[in-house]
């Protein structure tokens, strides 16, 4: 136990586990200026309840080339219900009691990115982006670990530069 006597008493090995799947993703350009992709996975592990394993996920999204300079990326992403270790990292196995692993909400998560391309050879810069990127855009409540929710709606703005 820590010195100030807190956290976890003791770690659980799950010893061994085996995962079985598929995984199967298409991108398909139909014209130069757009492409679009989709992404799926079935995943099945050897130990019922196996923390971060969703059974299911899938993604998809587009890229669209716009106006010679600009690009405007949208994405979903889905993650099936799963199984969280506890606050402190402690799973238990089958063995034990797997169905105490903490159970997490599935999650349905949209993000945009819209992009300016340039460059400047004045300045060496061969290639340069300036963007915009939103997560989460339906500000959905979601967890990788049970109390410590991710946060909503997020922007970045940004400078990626090439020399």
């Amino acid at each position: 136990m820590p010195p100030n006597g807190y956290g976890p008493q003791s770690f659980t090995s799950i010893d061994g586990y085996k995962n079985y799947g598929v995984e199967a993703s298409l991108t398909w350009s139909p014209i130069e200026t757009l492409s679009l992709f989709a992404g799926a996975t079935w995943l099945h592990t050897s130990v019922d309840s196996l923390p971060y394993s969703p059974e299911w996920s899938a993604s998809a999204g587009v890229t669209w080339r716009f106006l010679e300079n600009f690009k405007l990326s949208v994405d979903f992403v889905y993650m099936d219900k799963m199984a969280s270790a506890d606050g402190f990292g402690r799973t238990f196995t089958q063995a034990e009691d797997s169905s105490n692993n903490p159970l997490l909400p599935s999650a349905v998560l949209l993000n945009a990115k819209l992009s300016y391309t340039f460059s400047l050879p004045a300045l060496r810069l061969r290639q340069a982006e300036i963007f915009i990127a939103g997560e989460n855009l339906t500000d959905r409540r979601y967890y990788y670990q049970p109390g410590y929710p991710m946060s909503g709606i997020g922007a970045m703005i940004g400078l990626k530069a090439g020399f």
